[in-house]
Parts: C-alpha cells; sequence; structure tokens
C-alpha cells in the first residue's frame, strides 16, 4: 500500500483580516508570476496549486499559502492499488463543507454564484402597458378634468335652522338642579 497523497485546492477565499490586494500581491511574489495569472485564481473555481504531495509537504505548502493570506485546502487524492489517482475537484462554486480542513464550513467568494441552474427561478420580464403614462412638472394641479371624480351634490333641508345672534351662549346650558339631599334617618352615633 503507498503513501496517501495530497493536492493543494484553492478557491479564491482569503484568510480572514488579510486584504485582496495584499493576499494577491504575496501569491504572485510565492508563484514568481504577474498578476494576471494570479487574478484568474480568484474565480471561484476550484483550483489545484499543487498536486501528488506527501502530507509533510502539504502541510509545508498549506501553511506557507495560509500566512501568505490563501485560503487553501488540503485535499486527499483517491488510492488505486499503488497508482495515485487524483479525486475529481468539483468545479462548483457552491459553498460546501471542508471536512478535509477540520469539519468548517466557509463562504464562496464575492460574486460568485451559488445556485446550480436547476435551483434558479426562471426569469420572468413582465410586460407592462406605459402608454397612458406621461410626466409633469410638480406644480399646480396634477390631475385632468376628467382624472378628477364628480361628487353628486347632496340636497340639505336647512329651512328649520337659524343662526343665534352673536354672543349667544351655544351650550344654552341649563342651570344643574341641586343634589337631593342623603336620606340620614336610619344612621345614628355609636356609643362610646
Amino acid at each position: 500500500m503507498s503513501e496517501q497523497r495530497f493536492d493543494i485546492i484553492f478557491r479564491g477565499d482569503i484568510v480572514l483580516g488579510h486584504s485582496l490586494n495584499d493576499v494577491k500581491q504575496r501569491l504572485a511574489k510565492l508563484f514568481k508570476v504577474d498578476a494576471v495569472k494570479i487574478d484568474a485564481l480568484f474565480t471561484g473555481a476550484a483550483v489545484p496549486l499543487k498536486r501528488n504531495l506527501d502530507g509533510a509537504a502539504a502541510e509545508k505548502y498549506r501553511a506557507v499559502l495560509v500566512k501568505a493570506g490563501a485560503q487553501v485546502e488540503v485535499s486527499a487524492q483517491a488510492d488505486t492499488g499503488g497508482e495515485a489517482v487524483q479525486k475529481p475537484v468539483r468545479e462548483s462554486t457552491l459553498v460546501e463543507s471542508r471536512t478535509s480542513a477540520g469539519g468548517r464550513l466557509c463562504l464562496a467568494p464575492v460574486g460568485t454564484d451559488v445556485l446550480t441552474a436547476e435551483e434558479r427561478a426562471p426569469h420572468i420580464v413582465n410586460e407592462v402597458n406605459t402608454d397612458n403614462l406621461s410626466l409633469r412638472p410638480a406644480v399646480g394641479d396634477l390631475l385632468d378634468a376628467a382624472e378628477k371624480p364628480v361628487v353628486a351634490a347632496v340636497a340639505v333641508d336647512v329651512s328649520e335652522l337659524a343662526l343665534a345672534p352673536v354672543g349667544s351662549d351655544l351650550g344654552q346650558s341649563r342651570p344643574a338642579e341641586p343634589a337631593p339631599a342623603p336620606d340620614t334617618s336610619g344612621l345614628s352615633l355609636a356609643d362610646d
């Protein structure tokens, strides 16, 4: 049985506390490549940075990349009786559990489409008739005469109503009748 082999996988995630530009500069210096090639690593797709490593070398690469600010995954290759066959790396950018990295959940990079085509709701374009819409300056009466509701006049008989003279007490309050005296005939004082 041969020794387990590992791949270093990068999905564009950076270590908390590092800035994206700083991480890109450090990776460009580590890999000795230009910024265009480094930008291609940050698409959200799983990119194998190094393949077919033994455990110690994989951990060394992981430590160096994490120190540079790149969040990487150490992925074990499948063992097929002596031949090192790499497990297929999913090109999916879905948020997934990284059990090989301690069972943590991680987030896909910003701007990544995390839904599959089957999960997406269909995009329906609603046709809205705007032929009768117009814009007017926000001054004066914004409604046309035809747009105003017509209120029918109501005939009210006011023949029995009269106006009170100026200064009249409109409440026309009556003087309050005094309250009747309470019946105290059944009361007596207690003996001391």
